[in-house]
């Protein structure tokens, strides 16, 4: 059972089994031991970690026995954890059975798929490797600037698996999330940015995708002097399906009325929706509210010869209802449900 916790994903972290936050330990301490959690086995050659961390030192002696003292303070700081760091004349290493690290969890989580655990792991990355850790040594500054690329695109494949099973399972914000935690790991990805847009679309928040879009050519253009992929662009365009729009009042309705009086009703509904366009709604000079939804009506040729297959536009919503007999009350419900070919009826922009 691992009695030790090393969380290197943001400003590394050290916390004893119960979960209690460790003393974080000096520069070089903190370096050491994220030298061991990143290597093959979790074991490091003395003499590699002195040329990372103490190439700085006068003597290679001297530069062994400053290794000996980082591991006798290190020790210390861990108290009760100390059992998970070990060494020997030549070696030094973490105890894979004592110590758990998020690095190997994510590793580990995504070869083998595990659909549960990678959206919580996620959510676990605090920021970049090592984040904050300097030694200013060349040796080091270069061995921790390769390792952070590498966990860069550890991280950015994490967050692009997870915003995908969150999506899947409809969770449309924390896919989202996850898309944006995705972008701050690889910023100049092109299908990163699209993934991001076509996450907004797809979850109906056509602003941030917008918005996304515009950031997106912003960065490019700032920091590369070039336009992202054309498939920015394209995720941007994605469509949705049309949504349907259903009447505020639904009509009550008496028996079908006979399909040679719904001809006759369709030609002269046409008419009466030109003059409620010129006249307004009845009983009032007002006109109409900027928040009512506009419908365009199409009559078919064989009901439509006398209007010239005119096109109005009008809102049932304004037809006082003691005005419509039952039989113009079943026609228009027959229009709006699609059960006849002579009138069909839809929302503006559809």
């Amino acid at each position: 059972m691992p009695i030790l916790r090393l969380s290197f994903l943001g400003e590394p972290r050290l916390q004893a089994q119960d979960g209690q936050v460790l003393a974080t330990p000096g520069p070089k301490g903190l370096g050491l031991l994220g030298c061991l959690a990143t290597a093959p086995e979790l074991r490091m050659w003395r003499t590699t970690l002195v040329e990372l961390l103490w190439a700085d030192a006068s003597s290679t002696p001297a530069a062994r026995h400053a290794l000996r003292q980082c591991l006798v303070r290190l020790k210390s700081q861990l108290g009760d954890a100390a059992g998970a760091l070990v060494a020997n004349d030549d070696a030094v290493w973490l105890n894979p059975d004592l110590v758990s690290i998020d690095l190997a969890e994510i590793r580990t989580a995504l070869q083998t798929g595990a659909r549960g655990a990678i959206p919580e792991l996620s959510l676990v990355v605090r920021g970049r490797f090592c984040a904050g850790l300097e030694v200013e040594l060349a040796e080091f500054e270069t061995w921790l600037r390769d390792r952070q690329r590498e966990y860069d695109q550890l991280c950015a494949d994490l967050h692009a698996k997870a915003a995908a099973i969150l999506a899947e399972r409809g969770e449309g914000p924390a896919a989202i999330a996850a898309a944006r935690r995705r972008l701050e790991c690889e910023p100049f990805q092109d299908d990163a940015h699209a993934a991001l847009i076509a996450l907004c679309i797809a979850f109906g928040r056509r602003q941030e995708a917008a918005t996304a879009h515009k950031d997106c050519h912003d960065l490019f253009a700032k920091e590369l002097g070039v336009a992202p992929a054309s498939q920015v662009d394209r995720a941007l365009r994605t469509s949705v399906p049309a949504c349907h729009v259903p009447l505020s009042v639904p009509l009550q309705v008496a028996p079908i009325a006979r399909r040679s009086v719904l001809g006759a009703f369709s030609a002269g509904l046409a008419g009466a929706a030109a003059l409620f366009q010129v006249l307004g709604p009845w009983g009032s000079s007002q006109p109409p509210e900027p928040d009512q939804k506009q419908m365009s009506i199409w009559v078919s040729p064989a009901s439509a010869a006398s209007i010239q297959e005119t096109r109005f536009t009008g809102s049932f919503a304004n037809l006082p209802e003691e005005n419509l007999d039952a039989s113009s009350q079943t026609a228009i419900q027959r229009m709006l449900e699609g059960d006849t070919d002579y009138a069909m009826l839809y929302p503006a922009g559809c």
